[in-house]
């Protein structure tokens, strides 16, 4: 299948907020993680996507939610009410959402770096983009289509990774950047790990190397 560009809304004019801001506003944020893996809730259930919740949760409230508070928002998903009665789902599905915010934040901070570094071309982030179609960051270069597909490079990551192209329409007429990190130090920022000005440049080789 093709994909049409002009089909998908950039989500990123709709922010209101810059790289640093962003950076700002994380730099106070603890995280903490939980030991439990529910394989019901990794698996099998289908769940609203949290990528949906995050992202509805920057336009509603103008801000970059802590753990604690994108949990909170993801409890009033319709679509979970019943693991919210079963305690062995809920801690499972809690333990989830803890362990997928810092990708959320790492992914957002990103595609608003990218935007602001990247004035020869239009950088796009839409939900569906991601969801539905596998691609992290669209980039439209001189009418050519780029699709960045962010990742950690660790095991969990890949599996996870393969998981989500395997249930989506394979794309004729966009190029897919894959962009692997192992985070360092580096990349640590307070608690979390950010994306930067390395992987600008593996993008913009890969899009030289493309055209």
């Amino acid at each position: 299948m093709e994909l049409i560009k002009e089909n998908y809304k950039n989500f990123l004019n709709d922010l209101k907020f810059s790289s640093i801001e962003i950076k700002n506003q994380i730099k106070d944020y603890k995280l903490q993680f939980i030991k439990i893996i529910n394989s019901e809730i990794e698996d099998g259930l289908r769940l609203t996507p949290f990528i949906k919740t995050f992202y509805f949760y920057l336009l509603e409230y103008g801000k970059i939610p802590s753990q604690k508070e994108f949990w909170e928002e993801y409890q009033k998903e319709k679509s979970i009410e019943k693991i919210l009665l079963d305690k062995n789902k809920f801690d499972g599905l809690k333990a989830r959402v803890y362990r997928v915010y810092p990708s959320l934040i790492r992914d957002i901070h990103f595609s608003t770096l990218l935007k602001e570094k990247s004035k020869n071309c239009e950088v796009i982030y839409n939900i569906d983009l991601d969801y539905t179609n596998g691609i992290d960051i669209l980039i439209d270069y001189k009418s050519n289509l780029f699709g960045v597909n962010l990742f950690v490079d660790t095991d969990r990551s890949n599996s996870y990774r393969n998981k989500k192209f395997g249930r989506h329409k394979k794309i004729t007429n966009v190029y897919n950047i894959d962009i692997p990190v192992k985070f360092t130090e580096e990349y640590k920022f307070y608690d979390f790990y950010l994306y930067g000005e390395n992987e600008i440049e593996k993008i913009k080789k890969e899009i030289i190397k493309q055209i």
